[in-house]
């Protein structure tokens, strides 16, 4: 193990060139500075905005990008721009103005265009690299997260707070199509290495898999019980990983035959509501998770009953009376959303109401 010592503020981001031979780091203390990982003495190029003043005192540089050359350098600050390098020749940085702060900036695989989204503005923007042109901007109805190329740099994908992913041509900025479908804001996209295949994370707790030409996601990839944090596709497109909040990372295998169905929890096992001590005639439920389609909403549900979840609600392998006076709840191996359907396959409730939380649980089945 090795450490570059070079910076003078906090690290933002760390990159290497496509050929390993340079790495990149941001930093709060406001510089981009490219180095060798042979050679951690210092830095081979330093790039500086200056004078100082001329970014607010508390602005930092939050993360930064090479082109696939690594013959330009792209940076993400929060004072509502980005900048542009060439490393080779005079420093002479590209302005890339934008009207909110910019989490972060790329460029497209052939390097000839620089993109960029802004929270705060809710734009997303491309520009020509070798001039710092604008081409083309446009916007969401709520805060952009992130956005990234399709494999040609035909296409530009950005997400956003409004619970879409909007799909531009990236030459003029045309609207191609809203993905809509998630129940959450959408933070992260993915695009796969050789396909028009989009793989997006959002805060409902879901991944979901977008085919070309289609609006609506023809896999919706249950599991997490914690908001999605991160998605990526490996190098051949033949796996993609979902990372989440909830500590833990799902990897699927996606077959040649786009249409092969993904795996999710179809059954389980799923708290249905809470008891009411104080009824006397008959057991009763006071507060529920599910809706029943049929029937009285306080009757402890029976087998075939179907009903909606009423919010997001955990899967478990398997409940069971405990030895410790309350209810073995297995390990949560996912998650029903809101407005889901079920099935009641079997039901499980403690009658002589002694056994912690007083629940009634049900194994069932997704429709």
């Amino acid at each position: 193990m090795r450490t570059y010592s070079g910076h003078r503020g906090s690290v933002t981001s760390v990159a290497f060139s496509s050929d390993g031979t340079l790495a990149l780091s941001s930093s709060a203390d406001k510089s981009v500075q490219i180095w060798d990982p042979k050679e951690l003495t210092k830095a081979r190029f330093l790039f500086k905005p200056k004078p100082l003043h001329t970014l607010p005192a508390d602005s930092i540089i939050t993360s930064a990008a090479f082109d696939l050359g690594a013959k330009r350098v792209v940076a993400s600050l929060d004072a509502n721009k980005a900048l542009l390098w060439t490393i080779s020749g005079k420093w002479a940085p590209i302005t890339l103005p934008m009207n909110g702060p910019v989490k972060r900036a790329v460029f497209s695989r052939d390097g000839g265009k620089a993109l960029a989204v802004d929270s705060g503005g809710c734009s997303v923007a491309v520009w020509e690299a070798s001039t710092g042109k604008r081409l083309w901007q446009n916007q969401h109805n709520a805060p952009v997260f992130q956005a990234i190329f399709d494999h040609e740099g035909k296409l530009v994908a950005s997400t956003s707070a409004d619970q879409t992913v909007k799909i531009w041509r990236s030459d003029g900025g045309t609207a191609v199509a809203t993905l809509a479908g998630h129940q959450g804001e959408v933070r992260h996209v993915a695009a796969h290495p050789t396909k028009n295949i989009w793989l997006t994370g959002s805060s409902d707790t879901t991944a979901k898999l977008w085919f070309e030409g289609e609006t609506k996601a023809r896999h919706t990839l249950l599991g997490h019980s914690r908001r999605i944090t991160s998605v990526a596709f490996n190098k051949d497109g033949t796996q993609f990983a979902t990372g989440s909040y909830d500590g833990t990372v799902r990897l699927y295998d996606l077959k040649p035959d786009s249409g092969s169905q993904i795996d999710s929890e179809s059954t389980g096992w799923s708290l249905y509501g809470w008891l009411d001590t104080t009824s006397k005639d008959r057991p009763r439920l006071r507060a529920q998770s599910f809706n029943p389609k049929s029937g009285d909403r306080t009757t402890i549900p029976m087998v075939g009953l179907e009903a909606e979840a009423e919010a997001i609600m955990n899967i478990r392998r398997e409940v069971k009376r405990g030895d410790s006076g309350r209810w073995d709840q297995g390990e949560a191996t996912g998650v029903l959303r809101e407005k889901e359907s079920v099935k009641v396959l079997e039901v499980l409730w403690d009658k002589e109401m002694k056994l912690q939380p007083q629940a009634v649980w049900i194994r069932f089945k997704r429709l």
